[in-house]
Formats: C-alpha cells, structure tokens, sequence
C-alpha cells in the first residue's frame, strides 16, 4: 500500500502502490526523483540534472528564469549551457537552438525567431568549426537573416543573408536612416541612400538635388598613410569608366579605359574631347574629329574659338614659358623642325632645329603706328659706333664638339668687344648647360658623382608591384632629383647681342654715309662744272 518508507537502506518516498513514483536518496548526497519508474531528476550537492522536457509556466509578466552566480573573480558569470551529448556526431549536425515561440490569429503556435548553432567539420581537438544563426519569421517562411560562419580551415565570417533571398540590410547613422544600405532583392548597395541606388552602388549624402555628391564635394573618400587607390577591373575586350551625370543628363561627362585598344578617353558636355592613345600620344578637341592613327599629341578647337592652346603662368614672380627640347638628339639642320606654322595654303612660318627662322615673306616687324609712340625725334648719329663696331669671322664651340673640323664658320660681332661702343646692345641671361661645358667660368653641371644624380630609388623584390608582377628589380621607383648634365651652379651669365638694334644703328650710319656721298657729289660736280 502506500506510505512513506525511511528504512535506512533505501532511504525512499514513495507516492503509488506499484512504488515506481517517489523521491529516494539511496546514494549519499544524491537525491533521485521518479516518475512512472523514469528517472526525471537527479540533484545532488552541485548540481541539478533534469532528465526530460522541462515546462516553467508564469501567469504574470514576472521573470520566468533567473540564473544566478555568486563567483567573485574575473570569469564568467551565470552560464546556459546548450550540451548535444551524441556518440556520434557528424558535419551539418544542429547543436543547438533557441526559439521564440506565439500564437497566430488563428491560436496556432508560431516559431517567430530561433537561434540555431550547428557543427560544420566535427573534425578532432582543435579542428573543429561550427556556425551560429539569427533567423526570423517572414511572410510564412523562416529566413536566415545573420550566419556567424566558422569556414573550414578559413578565417571565420560574418554572413548577412546566407540563403541568398530578398533581405535588406541597414545601418543607420546620427543622420541618415540608411546611412548603409543592401537592397538584397535588386542586388545594390546604397550609403546614404534606398530608393533612388541606380547602380549596383550609389553615394547619396548631399541634399543638393544631384544624388551621389555631397554638399562639401566629397562624396567618396580613400584615405591612407600610405599608397592607395581606387581599380576598376573590366575584361581585356570591354570598357571600364568614371562617368558624371546631373539631374538633367547622365551623360554630362566621363573617363573611359578601352581595352580592347589600350586607349583612355575623356568625354565632356555629352561628347568625346580628349583621348591618349595605347602609344601615349594625346589627343585634344572640342569637335572629337582627329585620327586615332596619328602619333603626335594633337590639339585642336572649334570654328568658334580662337586659341587652339592657351598657356597661362600665374606665378609672376619667376615665370618662363614654353620650351621646346630633343633630349635623343640634336639634328642641327632645316629638316627637323622646333616650330611649324602652316595653313590650307602653304608653309607660313617656321623655327628650324638650328635655330633659323624662316617666314612665307620674308617679312619680320613690330608694331610702330605713330600713335602709340611720344618723344619722337631724330636719332643720333650712329657714324662713330658703327665705324667701331668690329664684325668678326668665328665657330661655335658647341659646333665644333659636334662636327669637329667640319664646323662652319660664322660672321658677326662679339658681345665685349661690341659692349665697349654700345653696352645697351648687349643683354645678360643665365647660362645652359651647353655654354657651361663650352666655359667653366659660367659654372658647374651634375654628374654622375654628385649626390643629387644617385639617389633614385629602384623597386626591389619586396616591392609588391614586383610581387604582383607589374615591375621588375631595378626598375626606376623614384626619378633622381637631378639629372646628370642639369645645370649645378651659375658663376657668371652669357653675354648676347640685340643684332636688331644693330641692324638700325647700321641704317641710320648708311644714312649719314649717303648724305655725306650727296655732298661730295655736289662738290665734285662743281668743280667739275
């Protein structure tokens, strides 16, 4: 019958008749709960062991569970733990879950959101790798939304969307309620932007009413402390490019890289202006009419416009202007040209590589309208100066570095001989290096000893542009600061000449010489009368 049995040996409650429901402690310190002859309970002095489902039901908002942990030191404290003892575990196995569970409209319960924790590579001690899931209710469907991923024998990741279905992700800023934004149904990511993407990636943070550019003008930044950069990777038969657009036109302006003909093209105002060419040859025009085959660097304008090149120096403490160098050679004659001016007509005007000048006229002037000049009197007699000046046979040194005996003499004046009749005709600039290594008295040139020629840096084998393939050791990384044959220092300057003055001064002395003819003219016809 039943009754309650203390005897010492069993040490048992029982609850029924058939004594297979009660609370016994036949092990010291244990104490064992049972239920239709299972085991449901097991406690003992530190732990609690409950051997089938548990159900712990609250009727008010009071907490259902409390763990607590009286451990004082730096460790965890409470601890759930989610133990799956199998014997024999396998890949794809679920550990573990935890779910959130209510009821529908209909009073049918609902698995709203779960954790869930499953073994990936059951591997061995320390082999192991496993993931850990955040799904949520959708539209009738369990979706997986974050996967922390412990990828085999890879660096572990961080998953949104690993099902691939039509999530959005969002992260929302101080200002922007998609300050980072994935459109997964389109496939698009948006900053600062969710409805207007357009591309596969959009900038959106200005409230300028052009979308993609912010107010201060930076919409994108790349910043490093060291190199970076931005690469646009497209297919060796394809196009890849930068383009601009406003509110009104998305093909205001763009960059472009053909690959299939190595060219880069830049484009303004909806049309093609400027392109360089897989040779390195520019090409420059408002019109976009020029030859891809020509190998120069081409400018060209509209009919509309004046200049075809404008070069403006702003720095007007020490400008200088254009100049025109062969640096593989010096051809010294009137076939390579320095500077061509033609037209539909013939050959106007033309600087030649040794320096002549050559015009369709013959015509060279200034502007002298009366006009623009004052203080107009007759000038001085230029008898003595001329008769001082001493015209002089003479060769170049340069000239003769490059030819030798065969250097051709020339005729004119030299610049101190002629400072001493007219010091105003001679003008002083700096030397180059050409009139250095004619006289040292000008100054030095780098070479090949001076520091400042030597301290170019080479790429190496650690450089990853070497690593990458794209240079090879010993490649320049770094020009030299100076070149060999720069001009070093300046001593003295080179005297030259104004001849065009010269030329004037001669005139007015022929001038004085026909008068003087005239007058003895005179005289002989009188005495001759």
């Amino acid at each position: 019958m039943a009754g309650v049995q203390i005897d010492g040996v069993n040490n048992k409650i029982d609850f029924d008749d058939d004594l297979d429901t009660s609370i016994s402690a036949n092990t010291d310190d244990t104490l064992v709960i049972e239920a239709g002859g299972n085991t449901m309970a097991t406690i003992t002095a530190t732990t609690f062991t409950i051997n089938d489902g548990t159900t712990i039901t609250t009727a008010d908002n009071t907490d259902t569970l409390t763990l607590i942990s009286t451990d004082a030191d730096a460790n965890v404290g409470p601890q759930l733990v989610l133990h799956r003892d199998s014997a024999s575990p396998a890949n794809n196995d679920v550990i573990g879950r935890m779910r959130f569970e209510g009821e529908d409209n209909e009073g049918n319960k609902t698995v709203y959101a779960q954790f869930t924790s499953q073994i990936i590579d059951k591997g061995d001690s320390g082999g192991e790798d496993s993931t850990f899931q955040l799904e949520v209710f959708n539209n009738g469907a369990i979706r997986d939304i974050l996967t922390v991923v412990g990828t085999t024998g890879g660096t572990p990741e961080v998953v949104f969307n690993e099902a691939s279905q039509d999530v959005d992700f969002r992260v929302e800023s101080n200002s922007y309620a998609h300050c980072l934004f994935v459109d997964g149904g389109n496939d698009r990511v948006g900053v600062g932007e969710s409805t207007d993407i357009g591309g596969l990636f959009r900038v959106s943070l200005g409230d300028s009413g052009v979308t993609g550019v912010d107010a201060t003008g930076q919409g994108i930044v790349i910043e490093d402390n060291a190199n970076t950069g931005l690469t646009i990777a497209t297919p060796n038969n394809a196009t890849g490019g930068i383009l601009f657009a406003d509110s009104d036109d998305n093909d205001v302006a763009y960059i472009l890289y053909d690959h299939a003909n190595n060219k880069l093209v830049v484009g303004a105002n909806g049309g093609e202006k400027a392109k360089i060419t897989s040779g390195g040859f520019a090409k420059f025009s408002s019109t976009g009419a020029y030859k891809a085959a020509q190998q120069f660097h081409e400018f060209t304008n509209s009919s509309g416009s004046q200049q075809v090149l404008y070069c403006r120096h702003l720095d007007s403490s020490d400008p200088y202007g254009l100049e025109v160098r062969f640096d593989a050679a010096a051809p010294d004659d009137n076939t390579h040209w320095a500077f061509n001016f033609s037209d539909t007509g013939a050959a106007r005007f033309r600087v030649e590589s040794d320096g002549d000048v050559q015009n369709h006229d013959n015509a060279y002037g200034s502007i002298s309208d009366e006009r623009i000049k004052q203080d107009i009197v007759d000038a001085n007699s230029q008898w003595n100066d001329i008769k001082a000046v001493k015209v002089r046979n003479y060769k170049k040194k340069d000239d003769v570095r490059q030819y030798g005996d065969n250097a051709w003499s020339q005729i004119g004046v030299i610049a101190q001989e002629l400072e001493a009749v007219s010091p105003k005709l001679v003008k002083h600039s700096d030397p180059s290096p050409s009139d250095i290594l004619s006289s040292s008295e000008f100054g030095t040139l780098y070479t090949a000893d001076d520091a400042e020629t030597q301290d170019a840096v080479l790429y190496t084998s650690d450089d990853q542009e070497v690593i990458d393939g794209n240079k090879n050791v010993g490649d320049i990384k770094t020009e030299s600061s100076k070149q060999i044959g720069e001009v070093k220092t300046i001593t003295e300057q080179v005297k030259g000449v104004n001849y065009s003055i010269l030329y004037m001064k001669a005139i007015k002395a022929l001038q004085e010489a026909q008068t003087r003819i005239e007058t003895l003219e005179t005289k002989v016809a009188a005495l001759e009368g």
